[in-house]
């Protein structure tokens, strides 16, 4: 009896710490799109990588090198594009939450109304994990912005 307690306990603590090395490289508390610079990795229209950031470039090589940083703050959205003075800005407010580390944005950057921003950890083959904004237009002449974000 008291070898089956003991070996419940290892498991129980074996587990706990398990869960807290899996999620050691998440940022404590709730994921929001204001915790980040958000830097743009692709650019997809119609389902084909477009445009890709410098990092990504020999893995699509038929799309064009740009940087786009994206910045949100209090509802409000700015989209830098390289070294251009003057942002695009745009509005954001949340559709849904889904768990504190998943969440989906009803977005004006583009399209008004048409878009949506859906932020979430992406979980890696190696066990690590980055934040992830995707922001899209639905529909087969949609696109999606995927950025990844940066302190």
């Amino acid at each position: 009896m008291i070898r089956k307690a003991a070996a419940i306990a290892l498991i129980l603590v074996f587990s706990v710490a398990l869960a807290a090395a899996a999620s050691g490289c998440k940022k404590d508390g709730e994921l929001t799109v204001e915790q980040y610079v958000w830097q743009m990795s692709t650019v997809s229209e119609g389902g084909k990588v477009t445009y890709v950031s410098s990092e990504n470039a020999a893995a699509y090589p038929d799309a064009e090198v740009a940087k786009l940083t994206l910045v949100a703050a209090d509802g409000k959205l700015e989209l830098r594009i390289g070294s251009e003075k003057e942002p695009i800005t745009g509005s954001y407010m949340p559709a849904k939450v889904n768990r504190a580390d998943e969440k989906i944005y009803k977005a004006d950057l583009f399209y008004s109304g048409e878009e949506y921003m859906t932020l979430a950890y992406t979980e890696y083959a190696d066990g690590s994990s980055a934040p992830t904004l995707i922001i899209a237009k639905p529909g087969t002449d949609g696109y999606a912005i995927y950025f990844y974000g940066t302190d």
